[in-house]
């Protein structure tokens, strides 16, 4: 047997993982050490989930600055990465610049 899951448990780590708006969806491979301190209400949430919240919030900021442009989105995930402690990758897309995939990636 390999291992038996509740089923809400598996809804919530199955990818892609949205943030509450809508903004972003990504999908992760890999652990994120400080997912918990991250963003409010975090114990309730996976670390991907945390990852897309995060990433959304900076995305968000930026549009309610008046910026939607590519270059704002990218600036958004840099900021965003900078605070997350981890080794993982990831592929993202947001809804501000749909012809775009973001990859990130940190070795450890």
């Amino acid at each position: 047997m390999l291992g038996v899951f509740e089923e809400e448990s598996t809804e919530r780590a199955c990818h892609p993982h949205l943030d509450t708006s809508g903004l972003v969806s990504l999908v992760h491979n890999g652990v994120i050490s400080n997912y918990k301190v991250l963003v409010k209400d975090a114990k309730e949430m996976t670390d991907s989930r945390v990852l897309a919240e995060l990433i959304g919030h900076k995305i968000k900021c930026k549009i309610q600055d008046g910026d939607e442009s590519p270059a704002s989105v990218f600036e958004a995930i840099i900021e965003a990465f900078q605070k997350v402690v981890g080794t993982y990758n990831i592929a993202l897309i947001t809804k501000v610049d749909p012809n775009a995939v973001y990859l990130v990636k940190n070795s450890g």
